[in-house]
């Protein structure tokens, strides 16, 4: 698209005009001439480049409502509101950088110096009021913001929802971006995309995710500089900012004649683990059984995964070695109903999730189906950090050892996905 050229740093304006208060200046330039979205194609095939969900946005009176008050608020003309309108709608298509909108409208607008400050202040409206609700998708108009001395949260929080990705794939994406923090090691950036993961369903906070990343990997850590620490957590913010994240069983799946076909000794191979897992599992059970096999004892090898976080957490395989441990001798009814941090595990998730008025119901039935789900993924997924597949084959391994123990209700927690490939936490349908 041609376009009147900008400059990539911005100057003082002109002696004759008194700069605004603090933060960002205009570069004063010679208007240019009013031009449409983008040479040879029309609006209308431009918004047909773009996410319904932001089309939406464009062609709904909310949009159009916040440009009509922006026009009445700066008394804008009818050829201002057109220049405003094409700069708003060239940052959607990519046109224009929303970093350099300033620098462009104020060049297209041909105001006088002295309307310096009008044209910042109009600027920070039309980031606050009209890009922040999409800035997932035009890009960082907090930092923008931020460069005319303006706090996002004196605009409106709300936010256009432009994609869903399961915590896993986004842990494994985020992860993927510092792979060379691995080593080449595959279990180096496993554990790296579990730190990930964990953050981002907020078991972990920056502090903490942190902490975890330059710990020795005998804690569970990573041993990198806090340096590297501090990239992954920008990283990881990022994402937050930027996603709605959801249980991979809530992301579309794939249609089902593109299913790769799976043998049942296939099934077989990826719910038995690696070679080597089973040996660490094999292990860990056996340590944790060594002063003997009784419910008291298995209830305090569970006790391990429900360690604070102010503590070093297990290894994930520690916390499914104690898991497993607990659901083959553990008194099942009489520690979920009375284990006060069981208990507060399913407690915690239902207010979290809004769903407070079951918390009656869990307390009259805690071992109702749905409530052990919660149970056990808070504790594979939340205190272990184990991504969607692992932990639901583990989930399917507990229930497996219920169902030998005359427990069959559970059998349902958890299945084998043949889309994916992997195995998936369900939702029970016995309430």
């Amino acid at each position: 698209m041609a376009t009147e050229p900008t400059t990539q740093t911005m100057k003082p304006p002109e002696p004759s005009a008194a700069p605004p208060a603090g933060g960002k200046d205009f570069v004063p330039a010679k208007p240019g001439p009013a031009r449409g979205p983008a040479d040879g194609y029309t609006v209308t095939e431009m918004m047909a480049t773009l996410p319904e969900t932001i089309r939406q946005y464009l062609f709904s009176s909310d949009f159009s409502d916040k440009l009509l008050a922006l026009a009445k608020e700066f008394n804008l003309t009818k050829e201002d509101q057109d220049v405003v309108l094409y700069n708003v709608l060239e940052v959607f298509f990519e046109d224009v950088a929303l970093s350099d909108l300033p620098d462009e409208l104020w060049t297209e607008l041909g105001w006088k110096p002295e309307d310096e400050g009008r044209a910042r202040d109009l600027v920070i409206q039309l980031l606050g009021r009209v890009f922040l609700p999409a800035q997932a998708f035009v890009g960082d108009v907090v930092a923008v913001l931020a460069e005319f001395d303006v706090d996002a949260k004196n605009f409106p929080q709300t936010q256009i929802e432009l994609r869903q990705v399961s915590y896993t794939d986004a842990a494994k994406s985020a992860a993927a971006s510092f792979s060379g923090l691995a080593a080449g090691d595959p279990q180096r950036l496993t554990r790296l995309e579990h730190i990930i993961e964990s953050r981002l369903r907020e078991a972990r906070n920056d502090t903490e995710t942190s902490e975890q990343l330059q710990r020795s990997s005998k804690l569970g850590g990573l041993e990198l500089s806090s340096e590297d620490a501090a990239k992954i957590i920008g990283v990881i913010a990022e994402e937050m900012r930027l996603t709605k994240f959801v249980e991979a069983y809530e992301v579309k799946s794939p249609a089902a004649g593109e299913a790769q076909r799976f043998t049942p000794e296939d099934v077989r191979r990826i719910y038995a683990g690696s070679e080597e897992e089973r040996k660490q599992l094999a292990d860990l059970r056996a340590k944790l059984a060594k002063d003997g096999e009784t419910p008291e004892k298995a209830l305090d090898a569970l006790r391990v995964s429900l360690q604070p976080l102010d503590k070093p957490l297990p290894e994930p395989l520690e916390v499914v070695a104690g898991l497993l441990f607990w659901a083959e001798k553990c008194e099942f009814v009489d520690d979920i109903g009375s284990e006060d941090r069981l208990g507060g595990l399913i407690v915690d998730y239902l207010e979290e999730k809004g769903r407070a008025s079951e918390v009656e119901d869990f307390r009259n039935r805690p071992t109702a189906p749905k409530y052990v789900n919660i149970l056990l993924q808070s504790l594979l997924r939340g205190n272990a950090s184990l991504n969607e597949a692992d932990s639901a084959r583990f989930g399917l391994r507990v229930a497996n050892i219920l169902k030998r123990r005359g427990l069959s209700e559970y059998t349902g927690l958890a299945a084998f996905d043949a889309a994916s490939g992997s195995f998936e936490w369900q939702i029970p349908e016995q309430a």
